[in-house]
């Protein structure tokens, strides 16, 4: 039912992710695959204990392959701190992310390359926003490529 190319049956983290490619659900195992697919999508269609819109809702998944399951389980709290996630409800914090919560913060966001894992349907591109950094970025490098035209006009009017 599922065509995966290299199965991970090691310690992880996953998430789901949406049409709008946001981070829908994060979770952790000490074998990715069997939990993805053995608890969370069932070969017999049916789902485990999330809600059904949440699997139903799912396009990617996308792991972080860890080295024991100590850095998975912080791993997995700092992730849902970060992103939030929907159907995370019992670990979501109150407050907005707060990054001086963790002391390894920057041992975590080195951490954080999410790999594709599966693709049930791709994302709806008309639906993704981007993030104000991306915004910002994509205005700069927008302004450089213009400034770098016109200086080229210029010194091409000056010979």
């Amino acid at each position: 039912m599922f065509n995966i190319q290299h199965k991970y049956t090691g310690n992880g983290c996953y998430r789901f992710l949406d049409n709008e490619a946001k981070t829908i659900y994060i979770g952790k195992s000490k074998n990715v695959h069997r939990r993805i697919f053995s608890q969370h999508f069932k070969r017999n269609g049916s789902y485990g204990h999330l809600p059904t819109k949440c699997y139903k809702d799912t396009c990617k998944i996308e792991i972080i392959k860890c080295n024991d399951h100590a850095q998975t389980v912080a791993l997995e709290q700092y992730l849902i701190d970060k992103y939030l996630p929907k159907y995370n409800i019992s670990d979501k914090r109150k407050d907005i992310f707060n990054p001086s919560k963790f002391e390894n913060k920057d041992l975590y966001e080195n951490m954080e390359k999410w790999k594709l894992y599966y693709t049930f349907r791709e994302f709806d591109k008309n639906k993704i926003v981007m993030t104000r950094k991306q915004n910002i970025l994509s205005l700069i490098i927008t302004a450089l490529f213009f400034f770098g035209i016109i200086i080229y006009l210029i010194l091409g009017f000056l010979r």
